[in-house]
């Protein structure tokens, strides 16, 4: 664990040691803030190629023997 004591300047910024920035936000300048009672945690957000899991997901879709009959349910179910 690494700890650092900085001081907010008048406008609400707050620096953070070079090294932090290069080990943890390199790739990315969009940090997600996550507030937690008397905490503030950051976390960098990096984009993610989501059509790599379009195929990843098995939905069981061979194992429904009567289509409509599966569809007329699930169209009940969006009534109710």
């Amino acid at each position: 664990m690494e700890f650092a004591i900085r001081q907010i300047d008048e406008f609400g910024r707050i620096s953070l040691p070079a090294k932090w920035r290069r080990d943890l936000f390199s790739d990315t300048r969009t940090v997600l803030l996550i507030r937690r009672e008397d905490s503030i945690v950051l976390k960098p957000v990096r984009e993610v190629d989501l059509t790599r899991y379009f195929d990843s997901l098995d939905l069981g879709v061979d194992e429904i023997e009567d289509w409509r009959e599966f569809e007329r349910k699930i169209h009940a179910r969006e009534r109710d």
